[in-house]
C-alpha cells in the first residue's frame, strides 16, 4: 500500500478530529508515562531506565529497528545462555532455573516479534495519517522489549494474549484490497488506541520487580478489561471486514453481470453492424455491377452465363435432336464424343495457356447462317468449368438463324468479359474501380483503328484477372465467333474476325512479362476455321492448336 492509497483508507482532518482525541492524548503524554518514577524506580532495571531516559529517540524509532532490536536481544540471551551453561559444566554446577528464565525470555521474544509483525499493519495505516503516532506505536514496542529481556518472572498468560493477538490483527493487505467505511475506521483506531495501552501495561507488568511496585500498578482486573476490550473490537473488525468483503464481492457480482449484459448488448449491436456494413458493401457492389453493365452498354439478359449457357443448350437440343437420314441416326456431340477425342482433350486438361480452334460442318450443312453442331461442345465446356477456376462465355448466336444486323462486335464480346469477371470477384474489382474507368475513358477505347481498340480491351482484362489468385485458370468459351461482325462495313467482317484471333493470342502468348494462365475455345464454321487456320499456321508456336473438319456424321451401324 503506497502512501497515496493509505491515505485515501484514513485521514486526520478537522471533520474526524474528535475521533483522534483519545490517541492524541496517548501521544501526548507519552513522555510523561515514559518517565513515570513508579515503574523503573528500582536500580537492577537498568536496560527500562536507559531506554526512558531520552523518549523523543525512543518515539521516533520503524518497525524496522524494533525488528533489529528484537534480533539482537535474542542473540545476545542466546549467548547468555550458552556461555552460563558452559561455565555451569565446568564447575560441575548446575543452574536450571536462570536457564529456565533464558528460555523463557527466547520464547517471548518470539511472541513479541510476530505481534510487531501483525500490528504493524495497523500501525502503518494509523502512521499514513499521522506520522508521530506511528513513532508512538514503535517506541512502545521498544520499550516492551526492552523491558522483556530482563524481567524476572514468567507469566504464561500475558505471552499467551500477546501469542493471542499476533493471530488476531486483520493482516494488512486484507485492509489494502477494501475501501474501509466510517464503521471500520473507527475499529481501528480503537484497535491502536488499546494495542498502546495493552503495550503499555504490559510494560508496567513486566517492570514491576517487587510487591511494593507491583501493588501500585495495575491490578489483574484492569488488565483483563484491556485485554477482553481488544479482543472483542479485533472480533469486530473481522465481522466487518467480512461484511464489507461481502458488500464488495455483491457489488463485483453486479458489475460482472450489468458487464456481461453490455457485452452482450455490444454483440448484438456488433452484429448488427456487420451486418448493416455487410449489407452496404454488398448494395455498393451491386450498384458498382450496375453503373459497370450500363457503362459499357451490355444488354442484361446476355451477362449471366448460366442463364445463357442454358438458353443455347435448349435451342441446340431442339435443332439437332432426334436427327435421321434414310433412317440412319445422325450422331449430335455428345461429353464422351468430346472427351475421348485426342486434341479436344489434351486441351480440356492442360495447365498451361493456349487456343483451341475447332471447325466443322452440319450434317444438313447451312451453319453458315444457322446453328452449328459444335457448339454443344461450347456448351458442356462451358458447364463443365464452371466451377473450375474462373469460367467465361460468350455465344455468338443466341437464335435459330440471325442477320448481321443482330450480331455483336469483339468489343462487345470482350466488354461482356470484364463484366462477367466483376460480377465473379466483386471483391476484388470494385476496388479496380479507377483502373477500369481511366480505360474506358482512354481514346484508344474508342479508337477507329481495330487493332488499337481491341488492345486496350485484351490489356484491360489482363490486368483485372492480376486481382484473382495467382493459380487461377480462366477458361474463355466464344462460340460462333464467326458470327460476329465489324462496325458497319460488312467487307471488314473477315478482316475483323482475324484482328479479334489476333488479339485473342494476345492473351495466352508468353512475351516475358507474368501473365494469368488463359484457355481459350473458339467453336466456328468450317470455312471460317480453314481460313484461320490457314492464315494463322504461324501462331502454332505460340498456343494454337486446331481441329478442322469435325463434321457431323451418321451413326456407324
Amino acid at each position: 500500500m503506497d502512501a497515496s492509497a493509505k491515505g485515501e483508507w484514513l485521514e486526520k482532518n478537522e471533520s474526524n478530529a474528535t475521533l483522534w482525541f483519545p490517541i492524541d492524548d496517548l501521544y501526548n503524554d507519552r513522555k510523561e508515562w515514559t518517565l513515570k518514577p513508579s515503574f523503573h524506580g528500582d536500580d537492577e532495571d537498568a536496560t527500562l531506565l536507559k531506554a526512558a531516559q531520552d523518549p523523543a529517540v525512543l518515539y521516533a524509532c520503524s518497525k524496522s529497528e524494533v525488528k533489529q532490536a528484537i534480533d539482537q536481544f535474542t542473540a545476545q540471551n542466546a549467548l547468555q545462555l550458552s556461555n552460563k551453561a558452559q561455565k555451569d559444566w565446568k564447575s560441575g554446577q548446575r543452574s536450571g532455573t536462570i536457564r529456565r528464565l533464558g528460555v523463557g525470555t527466547q520464547n517471548l521474544l518470539c511472541t513479541i516479534g510476530g505481534f510487531l509483525q501483525t500490528f504493524s499493519g495497523i500501525a502503518e495505516i494509523m502512521k499514513s495519517a499521522d506520522q508521530q503516532v506511528g513513532g508512538l506505536a514503535y517506541g512502545t514496542i521498544m520499550l516492551l522489549v526492552s523491558v522483556a529481556v530482563n524481567k524476572q518472572k514468567h507469566e504464561d498468560w500475558r505471552e499467551g494474549v500477546l501469542k493471542e493477538l499476533s493471530f488476531a490483527f486483520p493482516r494488512l493487505d486484507t485492509l489494502q484490497s477494501i475501501r474501509a467505511g466510517k464503521t471500520l475506521q473507527l475499529l481501528i483506531m480503537d484497535v491502536f488506541r488499546l494495542s498502546i495501552v495493552f503495550c503499555r501495561e504490559t510494560v508496567q507488568y513486566f517492570a514491576g520487580s517487587s510487591i511494593r511496585r507491583l501493588r501500585k500498578s495495575l491490578s489483574e482486573k484492569d488488565m483483563e478489561k484491556t485485554t477482553t476490550d481488544l479482543r472483542m473490537r479485533l472480533s469486530e473488525i473481522h465481522k466487518e471486514c467480512e461484511i464489507t468483503m461481502l458488500q464488495l464481492l455483491f457489488k463485483q457480482q453486479e458489475r460482472i453481470e450489468e458487464l456481461g449484459k453490455c457485452i452482450r448488448k455490444l454483440d448484438r449491436t456488433g452484429r448488427n453492424t456487420n451486418d448493416i456494413v455487410s449489407g452496404l458493401e454488398a448494395r455498393a457492389k451491386e450498384k458498382f455491377l450496375v453503373r459497370l453493365m450500363e457503362r459499357l452498354e451490355l444488354e442484361p439478359e446476355l451477362q449471366d452465363p448460366e442463364v445463357v449457357i442454358s438458353q443455347v443448350e435448349k435451342l441446340l437440343h431442339v435443332e439437332f435432336a432426334d436427327q435421321y437420314y434414310n433412317h440412319r441416326a445422325i450422331r449430335g456431340m455428345s461429353a464422351n464424343l468430346l472427351q475421348q477425342d485426342p486434341v479436344f482433350s489434351t486441351w480440356l486438361h492442360q495447365k498451361t495457356p493456349g487456343v483451341l480452334l475447332i471447325g466443322g460442318k452440319n450434317y444438313f450443312d447451312h451453319s453458315d447462317v444457322e446453328l452449328s453442331w459444335l457448339s454443344s461442345a461450347s456448351v458442356w465446356t462451358a458447364k463443365s468449368q464452371e466451377d473450375n477456376g474462373c469460367l467465361l462465355a460468350f455465344f455468338c448466336q443466341m437464335t435459330h438463324s440471325m442477320g448481321r444486323s443482330g450480331r455483336y462486335t469483339f468489343q462487345q464480346i470482350v466488354d461482356s468479359f470484364i463484366y462477367q469477371l466483376a460480377a465473379r470477384h466483386p471483391d476484388a474489382l470494385y476496388a479496380q474501380q479507377k483502373t477500369i474507368s481511366k480505360t474506358r475513358k482512354s481514346t484508344a477505347w474508342s479508337d477507329n483503328n481495330r487493332t488499337v481498340a481491341f488492345e486496350a480491351r485484351t490489356r484491360l482484362l489482363i490486368d483485372l484477372m492480376a486481382s484473382f489468385e495467382n493459380d487461377t485458370i480462366f477458361t474463355l468459351v466464344i462460340d460462333r465467333l464467326d458470327r460476329s461482325r465489324a462496325c458497319e462495313d460488312a467487307d471488314e467482317d473477315v478482316e475483323a474476325l482475324e484482328d479479334a484471333v489476333s488479339a485473342l493470342l494476345d492473351l495466352v502468348r508468353n512475351e516475358g512479362g507474368k501473365k494469368p494462365l488463359v484457355k481459350i475455345l473458339l467453336a466456328m464454321n468450317d470455312l471460317a476455321a480453314r481460313r484461320l487456320a490457314r492464315n494463322f499456321d504461324w501462331a502454332r508456336n505460340f498456343g494454337l492448336v486446331t481441329k478442322i473438319g469435325w463434321d457431323q456424321e451418321v451413326e456407324d451401324d
